[in-house]
Formats: C-alpha cells, structure tokens, sequence
C-alpha cells in the first residue's frame, strides 16, 4: 500500500514544486488573468470547430514565443492534457452510443483545445504572476497571500508525509495483514495532520519575520501590461471573434 501512496505524493509535491518555479514574470503580469479565463470560457463553450483551435493555436504560439530557450518544458503540458481528453472521451461515450459521432467528437475537441491553452498560458505566465491578476479585481491581499503560500505549503506537507510513512513501513517489514495495513494508515493520517499545523506556524512565523509583519502577497498591481499579456489579450480578442462568428453562422 505504501508505493502508490507514496509515488502519489512524490508526484503531488513535484507537481507543486514545479509550479511555484515556472513562469516568465519578465513578459507577464496580472494583466494575463482575465483574458486567460475568457480565453478557457470560450474554448470550453463554443458552438463551432475554429474558436477552441485559434485558442489552441494562439496558446502554442505564445508558449514557444516564451520558451525559445527551453521548448522542451512545454512538454509536460502533454500528459494532463491527455488525461483529461481521455477522461472527455469517456463521459462522452452515451452520446455516441445514442447516436451520431459528430457531437462528441466536438466535446472532446473544445474540452481539449481549452485545457492545453490554459496549461499552456499557465506554464507561460506563470502561477504566481497570474495571482498578481487578482489584485486588478480588487480581490484582498490577505487572500491572494493565502493561495500563494499554499502552493509553497503542500510540498512541505508532502515531505513530511513521505517521512511518516518511510517510517511506519520499516515498523511492518513482511507479509502483514490488511487490516494492520490500514491501521498503519491511520496513524499516519493522525500525525500527519499534527504535523501540518505545526508546519503552518513555522512558515508562517517565518513569513512575517521576513515581511516585517502580516504577509500582504507579492508585487501586488502591476503598473502597465507587457509584452506578454497584450499577446493574451490579442489571443482573448482573435478568439471573440471567432467564436461570436461562429454564434452568427448558425441557422
């Protein structure tokens, strides 16, 4: 029981860990959050086949324009991607029993084309640089601090997780049963849980010590969009008008 859960969490905290490192915060603000989320809404909702692909085209673009370095990065887009294209693939199985491929097929495309071009504008912008965008919103500080020590929280709580249960494993060496399995389980669970908010007081005592006070968030409202979210904002708007086009064109 303890290799998948613990492959789980190891790719749980690589996962996080990549996330708070990605991003180009050189050519991206807060400015890229809004037309991102309008760009996921109307790939996810067209009517027609060429929104979610000016979408999906526009995102690519941008990735590489920001990866021309490191192309090879934009890669590990591929696998999420995949899994929620196969997940689409799946629910949309009783429309193509019922009758006609064509609308399911549509499904899977737009639920495709909107996932990629989120991941990709994501990995490009970046998870922090795009908390900057909540700021714009008049969203408060104290909250968009709180989603960004999140993301810094859990590979510290996956770590610890890891160790507990390296730990209780060496206590069960041999064939055990179920039952005792699962009993380890819950211990772990139990100190787990200790464990964690002891960890949110150190980072949190360390974070203020740093911060002179209350952590507020990071850079807080950029001053003026760049090169980088006007390319989201042309995608968000090329994207409009294919996807309005495309609402006119129906019967």
């Amino acid at each position: 029981m303890e290799g998948p859960i613990a492959a789980y969490l190891r790719a749980l905290r690589s996962v996080f860990n990549e996330l708070v490192r990605i991003g180009s915060p050189e050519l991206f603000t807060g400015y890229a959050l809004v037309p991102s989320v309008a760009i996921v809404f109307m790939a996810a909702t067209a009517v027609g086949w060429v929104s979610p692909g000016v979408a999906l085209v526009g995102s690519l673009a941008i990735a590489l324009a920001s990866h021309h370095r490191r192309p090879r990065e934009l890669l590990a887009v591929g696998k999420p991607v995949a899994l929620l294209s196969a997940a689409a693939l799946v629910i949309s199985i009783p429309l193509i029993v019922g009758g006609g491929i064509a609308k399911p097929l549509l499904f899977v495309y737009r639920i495709s084309c909107s996932a990629a071009s989120l991941a990709l504008v994501a990995r490009s912008a970046g998870w922090r640089t795009l908390l900057e965008g909540f700021a714009l919103l008049r969203i408060p500080r104290e909250a968009v601090a709180m989603a960004e020590l999140t993301a810094r929280f859990i590979p510290l709580f996956m770590d610890d997780a890891l160790k507990l249960l390296a730990a209780r494993s060496v206590r069960s060496i041999g064939d055990t049963p179920l039952a005792s399995r699962w009993r380890l389980l819950g211990s772990v669970v139990g100190d787990l849980i200790l464990r964690g908010v002891y960890r949110a007081g150190q980072l949190r005592l360390a974070v203020e010590a740093r911060s002179l006070g209350m952590y507020r968030g990071g850079r807080g409202v950029p001053r003026r969009p760049r090169l980088g979210d006007l390319a989201v904002i042309a995608l968000a708007a090329a994207t409009a008008l294919a996807y309005l086009l495309e609402i006119g064109a129906r019967p």
